[in-house]
């Protein structure tokens, strides 16, 4: 994973950007156990003087206040996630599953030292049960495994991916990439160097409109999808979407402050940068594709802008009517499917298509029975 900040701001991973404050270490608790009690946590929130809380403070200072106020209300209600580093394997192992292995060791033992014919017998015949039961119970095992992962699939992806990907036999990797003198490095800390480059020379300075605007509702269009991955604050999608009212004001005392005096609070422009592979030669740079995994808190904040903003355009009549991209109900197929129809309309009406349209490969769009109608105007394709 290379670490390297957004597009307002980059920094480089061989600095301290993994350090980033991580507010309340929200990401030690597991906000995916179903014995969590909601409206517990909604009904603290509630009780928050989010406007006294936030007074005097900077748009740095407001985010991380927010996280660790957030972090202490939902502790109390929020199981801690299970840590399995450097614990035993032996400690994973249930009790009933763990006597029968014991007891298959005894039986070897025993067959090793048997000289009788009948004993031997009887010990293999036992070992034959212990074995079929040391069977069953791995698949039993199996079974409530996936069956959880895939109960888990629609409230928590990741650990149904995280399931399926032990029976993967293919491992994604990065590298070993070309460096700038023309050589095959593997080493991590000068491929996360490698594509920081790569990924700053094409970074773009953003323009940063500020809109005045009232406190906006929270509805279900401003809400992070479930499986958004957090970013470097670790802040929980969920905790968001089932929070969003109480939580609705403080983000909105954060965001109206940094608008007022030009902030952005600095963590909230960083970003997780993960390279995903796109095919065609693995020591290419330019063939990593860049993912950000930025804060789901400004995740919120750009789309509440977009919503203003593109409904500010809507209203005015300031699209191009043959703007498709980012718009609802558009996309790249429907600009397609409308210049489809263009074409035909035009070779319908038996007029210079080239003069019409300007496309100079019509090949690339008309498919081999649209085609034909192009040889009586004497178009070579």
């Amino acid at each position: 994973m290379v670490t390297c900040s957004s597009s307002i701001e980059y920094q480089r991973p061989d600095t301290e950007c993994d350090n980033v404050s991580k507010p309340g270490n929200l990401a030690s608790l597991n906000f995916f156990n179903d014995a969590i009690k909601w409206d517990n946590i909604r009904a603290r929130l509630s009780e928050v003087d989010w406007a006294n809380e936030l007074s005097y403070l900077e748009p740095d200072e407001m985010l991380n206040r927010i996280g660790n106020l957030c972090y202490e209300t939902t502790r109390e209600h929020v199981p801690y996630k299970k840590k399995f580093i450097n614990v035993p394997v032996s400690k994973l192992i249930p009790r009933d599953r763990k006597n029968l292995i014991r007891k298959r060791n005894r039986k070897m033992q025993q067959l090793q030292k048997s000289k009788s014919h009948e004993k031997t017998t009887r010990i293999l015949s036992e070992l034959v049960e212990i074995e079929k039961k040391l069977i069953s119970f791995l698949q039993k095992s199996g079974e409530n495994d996936e069956y959880k992962a895939a109960g888990a699939i629609k409230r928590n992806p990741k650990y149904f991916y995280n399931y399926a990907k032990k029976f993967s036999s293919i491992k994604s990797a990065i590298g070993p990439l070309i460096n700038h003198a023309g050589q095959l490095t593997a080493n991590s800390a000068e491929m996360a160097s490698l594509l920081a480059d790569q990924y700053e020379s094409v970074f773009s300075k953003p323009i940063r409109p500020i809109p005045s605007k009232p406190e906006p509702e929270p509805d279900d269009d401003t809400k992070p999808m479930l499986t958004d991955a957090a970013g470097p604050d670790r802040f929980p999608a969920l905790l968001l979407k089932e929070c969003k009212k109480q939580l609705a004001k403080p983000l909105f005392i954060l965001w109206r402050a940094s608008l007022d005096k030009g902030i952005v609070p600095a963590d909230s422009k960083r970003a997780n940068i993960i390279p995903i592979y796109k095919g065609d030669g693995r020591s290419l740079l330019k063939q990593y594709r860049p993912v950000a995994l930025t804060f789901h808190i400004t995740k919120v904040f750009e789309k509440v802008l977009r919503k203003y903003l593109v409904e500010f355009l809507n209203n005015h009549s300031l699209f191009n009517p043959g703007q498709h991209g980012f718009r609802t109900g558009r996309s790249c197929l429907s600009q397609l499917l409308i210049h489809h129809d263009r074409i035909i309309n035009t070779l319908d009406n038996e007029w210079n298509v080239f003069r019409r349209t300007g496309n100079t490969s019509i090949e690339n769009t008309l498919d081999k029975s649209e085609i034909s109608k192009v040889h009586p105007f004497n178009v070579n394709i």
